[in-house]
């Protein structure tokens, strides 16, 4: 259901930023162009990207009331697909356009009734690495509350990559040394920089406390950053 409901989001946008589309379901009208949620209590945007931070409201998804979208996933109480339609309907209020998406990592209900959904960023169907939404809906299934950390993406991103995995790994071991890359990995993705880009990010563990992640620009193999993943002591 999580699938479905990112991959949802991602149709619906392109749908409504193309047009009417040929066929499938129609695109759920979207709230006016640089509108915002009513009864916003609090917002606060991030000073670089001008993405939302944090946004509180009594019930910031009051204005979807009567969305045929919004109605049939609350009938169903798919949490999910509610964070999804809310932000989806407010994408330049969220700066998030296509091929910009969000799709859905996880649901939790707590022992209130409230419904905690975290949603991953993605473009051209690739992770963006740290982006990420919290949205939290009550027991009535109202969005009451959206925080997280995202970035605003430029339309035309490029997301073929000039290196493969094996050249990425090639140059984190330059880096790291042959023997700390023997077993890495290397997965493709979005590096939220200034400027963003297209990226490998290569994982290598050498030792149960020790390890890297280097991400790797899939242009031209240059370092853009390499984070120590040491444990504070090995596991028992």
């Amino acid at each position: 259901m999580a699938s479905q409901a990112g991959l949802m989001l991602g149709v619906v946008l392109s749908c409504g930023a193309a047009g009417a589309c040929a066929a499938g379901p129609p695109t759920p009208p979207q709230a006016p162009a640089g509108s915002a949620p009513p009864t916003v209590v609090e917002v606060r945007r991030d000073a670089r990207w001008d993405t939302v931070t944090r946004l509180r409201g009594a019930d910031l998804s009051h204005a979807l009331a009567a969305d045929p979208a919004f109605a049939a996933a609350r009938a169903r109480d798919d949490a999910g697909a509610l964070a999804l339609r809310f932000v989806e309907a407010y994408p330049a209020f969220f700066r998030l356009a296509p091929p910009a998406a969000l799709r859905v990592r996880a649901v939790t209900t707590d022992e209130l009734g409230f419904a905690h959904v975290r949603l991953d960023q993605t473009y051209g169907g690739l992770e963006v690495w740290r982006g990420e939404l919290l949205v939290q809906l009550d027991a009535e299934r109202r969005v009451t509350r959206v925080q997280g950390h995202y970035a605003a993406l430029p339309a035309a991103l490029e997301v073929t990559p000039a290196l493969s995995a094996a050249q990425a790994q090639q140059a984190a071991a330059a880096v790291l040394g042959a023997a700390a890359c023997r077993a890495c990995t290397a997965t493709l993705g979005i590096a939220a920089i200034d400027p963003p880009r297209l990226a490998y990010r290569v994982v290598t563990r050498p030792s149960l406390a020790e390890g890297w992640v280097v991400t790797i620009d899939a242009r031209d193999g240059a370092v853009l950053e390499q984070v120590p993943t040491v444990l504070s002591s090995p596991p028992r």
